[in-house]
C-alpha cells in the first residue's frame, strides 16, 4: 500500500529499561494496570521474534527505550518522512510522529509532514501530528496507565484544544489546565506526564527530548532538571541492589560447589 522497498520490525526487548518510564512515573505506576494474562501464543511469538537464529527479516531490538521510541528515531531523523518513513502499527501513540501512517484495519494512508501540528486522517478522522501529544497530556493514556488530568477525557481534551494551531498555543492551554488542577506541583506533574508520553530519539538524557516541542520555560526546565536527577539516582540505587543480589547468588553457588 505504501510502496515501501523494505520493512523493519521494532521490538522492545524483554529486559529493556523502556526509557526509564517505570522510574519516571510517580503519579501512577507505568503500565501498572496490565494483568499477567496474555493471548494464548504470546510468549511463543515473543521468543521467536527475540531469538536471532530465527530472524530472517530486518529487526531493531531496543534495550534502552521502547519500540515506540525506536520508531520515533526513524521518523525524526529521516530526510523526508513523507518519502522514506512508513509507520504500520495499531498503537495509537505513534500518531504524533511524522511519516506515512497505514491504518491497521483498512490499510488507508494518512500523510503527516515533519513538524505538522495537526493532520486529520482523511479516512478515519483521527488526529495526527503534535496535537495528538497535547491531547494525551490532557486525557492521559489508559493503555499505559498514564493519568493526564483526572476527569478529563477525550471529549473535554478535544474541546480544550479546539482552535489551537501550534505547539505554543497548545502548551498555553495544557499548562493552564495543569496549574488549575495541581497548583504549585503543576510543573513537576506536567514534566512527568510529558516524559512518559513523548516519543524520543535519544537514550542519553532522553527525557529532555520533549523540549523538541515543549517550550523551555524556566519552570519547565527546573522541573525537568529535578526529574532527570531523580531518575538518575533511582537508576544508580537499582543498579547497586542488582549488583549486590548478583554477588550474593555467585557466593551461594560457590559454596555449593
Amino acid at each position: 500500500m505504501s510502496g515501501s522497498a523494505s520493512a523493519t520490525l521494532h521490538l522492545t526487548a524483554a529486559a529493556s529499561t523502556k526509557g526509564e518510564r517505570f522510574l519516571i512515573a510517580q503519579c501512577k505506576p507505568y503500565q501498572g494496570q496490565r494483568s499477567g494474562s496474555k493471548p494464548k501464543n504470546w510468549q511463543v511469538l515473543r521468543d521467536y521474534l527475540e531469538r536471532a537464529e530465527y530472524v530472517r527479516f530486518k529487526r531493531a531490538m531496543w534495550d534502552d527505550r521502547e519500540a515506540d521510541d525506536g520508531m520515533a528515531l526513524a521518523a525524526y531523523t529521516s530526510r523526508d518522512p513523507l518519502f522514506d518513513t512508513v509507520i504500520a502499527t495499531r498503537d495509537k501513540d505513534m500518531r504524533m510522529l511524522p511519516g506515512i501512517h497505514i491504518d491497521w484495519t483498512d490499510f488507508t494512508l494518512t500523510h503527516v509532514p515533519k513538524g505538522a501540528y495537526e493532520v486529520i486522517g482523511p479516512y478515519n478522522g483521527l488526529v495526527y501530528g503534535h496535537k495528538w501529544f497535547w491531547l494525551q497530556m490532557l486525557q492521559g493514556d489508559s493503555a499505559d496507565n498514564i493519568p493526564g488530568i483526572p476527569k478529563v477525557g477525550e471529549e473535554k481534551a478535544t474541546k480544550a484544544l479546539a482552535g489551537t494551531a501550534c505547539n505554543d498555543e497548545a502548551y498555553g492551554v495544557v499548562a493552564t489546565a495543569y496549574a488549575t488542577k495541581f497548583g504549585p506541583d503543576a510543573p513537576d506533574i506536567f514534566v512527568e506526564q510529558a516524559a512518559l508520553l513523548w516519543l524520543r530519539t535519544t537514550s542519553n538524557a532522553p527525557i529532555a527530548d520533549m523540549l523538541r516541542i515543549v517550550p523551555a520555560k524556566a519552570s519547565i526546565k527546573a522541573a525537568l532538571d529535578r526529574l532527570i536527577i531523580r531518575v538518575k539516582e533511582q537508576r544508580e540505587t537499582l543498579n547497586r541492589i542488582n549488583a549486590q543480589a548478583a554477588a550474593y547468588e555467585d557466593a551461594a553457588r560457590a559454596e555449593q560447589h
